[in-house]
């Protein structure tokens, strides 16, 4: 193992709505009554803050700090409420963590495809079935919890995420703009080359035009030359 941190995940509770389902700590029965009450009250309050007309059935992640040693750390998703205890010095996402499993496992067990049965359970019903999944829970946590530091957290990777797709977006938006103005060059290009073939047909057709004209003048000329002669008999009249 990794090295285990005693006493920094204290408690762990599924409740749904203000009935716990299944909890597990390793301390004292009162201890883990006291911890169980306050949570199912600062969950209830937290999941009606938690949610918003927009999303009301969005997950939550929270964090509730009940005295100066211990914080209770919520994830709230539909009906039912995920509540892992630790001591302060404990990172947050480490705590996420340990209730991310305790969802995924308990989704995994009570709520598949046509099997959601929670609905009729009582009070602690789940204390023995998933008691010791709760207790696994964390201490791979504990066991890891190394490991689990070096993970990023959730808002880092929302972060990094958002500077991926920022940094795409502006890729796409470079090359959108070197495409046009490749196509600009392309076409002013295109352009310039077409006012020189009509430049080029100009100066054609007017030398056409001279030469028809200066054709036209000497035959002139040369009419006018015969006809003199005609009538001079000779070149000197």
């Amino acid at each position: 193992m990794e090295g285990r941190h005693e006493q920094l995940l204290v408690y762990s509770m599924v409740a749904r709505g203000e009935m716990v389902l299944a909890e597990y700590s390793p301390f004292s029965e009162d201890v883990c009554a006291a911890f169980s009450a306050l949570a199912t009250r600062a969950s209830i309050l937290i999941s009606y803050s938690a949610r918003t007309p927009h999303n009301p059935n969005a997950d939550a992640f929270l964090s509730f700090t009940s005295d100066n040693v211990h914080t209770f750390h919520f994830l709230i998703q539909d009906e039912f409420r995920f509540v892992v205890v630790s001591q302060h010095l404990i990172e947050r996402k480490i705590a996420f963590t340990c209730l991310q499993r305790m969802k995924s496992d308990f989704y995994k067990c009570y709520m598949g495809a046509n099997n959601n049965t929670t609905g009729s359970l009582a009070a602690h019903a789940l204390d023995t079935e998933f008691g010791p999944k709760l207790k696994d829970h964390m201490e791979y946590c504990l066991d890891h919890f190394q490991k689990l530091q070096k993970l990023p957290s959730v808002r880092d990777q929302v972060q990094e995420l958002k500077e991926s797709v920022l940094e795409n977006i502006k890729k796409v938006h470079e090359s959108q703009i070197k495409l046009e103005i490749d196509e600009m060059e392309v076409l002013q290009a295109q352009a310039e080359n077409f006012q020189r073939q009509g430049e080029m047909l100009r100066i054609e057709m007017w030398m056409k035009q001279a030469k028809i004209k200066l054709v036209a003048i000497l035959s002139c000329v040369l009419v006018a030359f015969i006809i003199w002669i005609g009538i001079c008999h000779g070149i000197k009249c």
